[in-house]
């Protein structure tokens, strides 16, 4: 009896300046499929009786759409930023920007007055970055937290919240690992609610829809109607 998926090949086509690889998988379904994973990669799932002509053919049909999944999947990178951490330097947070101004204090700690970020330690630049990075994380944590709590039923998904973590990512604001953990950019924190919230609802689609497909987009669209404009008020921030 042959297994209701297996692995088959790896072949590629060419679409004109582009060159789309992909995975093609055998199965007993009648129709063929084709997805864009979370790391750009494409998987086809093929009737056994699939020819790889008529594999190529519907791959070569769709490949504006595939391309278009293989960008979007890095929707979610973030700008990378400099910072000398001196009194007076601007830093955002929630989508404004803060300066930092120092003051005396025994314990080291950041707080908001104004629009300033009053930062407690020594000068030291990478002392405060230590401190103001902590100080993203928390605030991080507490803000997707309460977007988790809220998202999460009205989505229909289990009573056990999504696990998720916050730290720094090299370039992405968000992922969905394939075992279902979230995990978050700490500096998410500095853009808009707005943003924050998109990003969120991005994230917890995926544990219904790991991939781009039309699935996702579907989930995508009805909780979240106005995501394209956020998700452009995101690409467009600098920090």
């Amino acid at each position: 009896m042959k297994p209701e998926v297996e692995v088959s090949l790896q072949d590629e086509v060419q679409f004109g300046s582009k060159k789309i690889s992909y995975s093609v998988q055998r199965s007993k379904r009648t129709s063929l499929g084709i997805s864009v994973n979370p790391d750009a990669s494409v998987s086809v799932v093929a009737p056994y009786d699939a020819s790889l002509m008529l594999i190529r053919e519907k791959v070569l049909k769709r490949a504006d759409w595939i391309i278009k999944q293989q960008i979007d999947f890095v929707q979610l990178e973030k700008p990378v930023a400099r910072y000398n951490y001196t009194s007076g330097e601007s830093h955002w947070y929630l989508g404004k920007q803060y300066r930092l101004k120092f003051k005396d204090g025994d314990e080291s700690s950041i707080s908001r007055d104004g629009r300033f970020l009053m930062v407690a330690c020594n000068r030291d630049p990478e002392t405060v970055s230590e401190l103001l990075n902590k100080w993203y994380r928390d605030r991080a944590k507490e803000k997707i937290q309460n977007l988790i709590e809220t998202w999460w039923p009205r989505m229909g998904g289990a009573d056990q919240l999504p696990s998720f973590t916050v730290r720094k990512l090299e370039k992405r604001w968000g992922s969905c690992t394939a075992k279902g953990l979230l995990i978050f950019n700490d500096d998410l924190i500095k853009a808009p609610s707005q943003c924050i919230e998109y990003v969120v609802v991005h994230e917890l689609c995926h544990l219904f829809e790991h991939n781009h497909g039309p699935k996702f987009m579907s989930l995508l669209n009805r909780h979240l109607p106005d995501w394209e404009d956020r998700k452009r008020r995101l690409e467009g921030l600098e920090f």
